[in-house]
This record gives C-alpha cells, sequence and structure tokens, in this order.
C-alpha cells in the first residue's frame, strides 16, 4: 500500500482511510483490513493486503486452505476468516 495517500480520520476511530486514485481520480477508499473488525474483501483486496499476487490468493482458495464465499461467480473472504488464516500462517 506504500505509494497511496493516507487521509487523517479522528483519533477516537484509531484508523487511517486509505484513498487510491488513478489517473487523478478516487477509484477506491478502503480500510486496512488488520482495522476492520468485520465485512468482506475481495481476492483483489486480499492480495493488495498481503502483497501476494492475486494467482496465489486464488491458489489458497482452491486448494480448500481460505474459507471463502462464492456470490454470482464472485469470490468474496470474510475479514475474520482471512486475518485467521493469515496467524495460521506465521513463523517465528
Amino acid at each position: 500500500m506504500s505509494g497511496l495517500p493516507s487521509v487523517p480520520i479522528p483519533a477516537e476511530m484509531g484508523f487511517e482511510l486509505w484513498l487510491e486514485e488513478h489517473r487523478g481520480r478516487l477509484v477506491r477508499a478502503f480500510v486496512p483490513l488488520d482495522k476492520r473488525s468485520s465485512g468482506f474483501v475481495d481476492v483483489e483486496e486480499l492480495a493488495d493486503y498481503t502483497r501476494l499476487c492475486v494467482k496465489t490468493i486464488r491458489r489458497e482458495i482452491e486448494d480448500r486452505n481460505l474459507p471463502h464465499h462464492r456470490v454470482r461467480g464472485r469470490l468474496i473472504i470474510a475479514v475474520s476468516d482471512a486475518l485467521a488464516w493469515l496467524s495460521a500462517r506465521r513463523e517465528v
């Protein structure tokens, strides 16, 4: 997510809102994955967050390592499942 501007949010919210621009137009605003309490992300958002390629995320889904939902052909992952998946792969 480097290179994206951050916009300060009131301190009581405890996070920054990240904005992504393409050709001078705002194309996406999002809260970093680890600051979300619930919700869903798509494969591309998870790839951006983890800095893994989309193909790797899709392979983890195909290998049934990453819980997901398929809605009208679109893959979405619960934030809680994504964080649990990442935690399970932590190496010390």
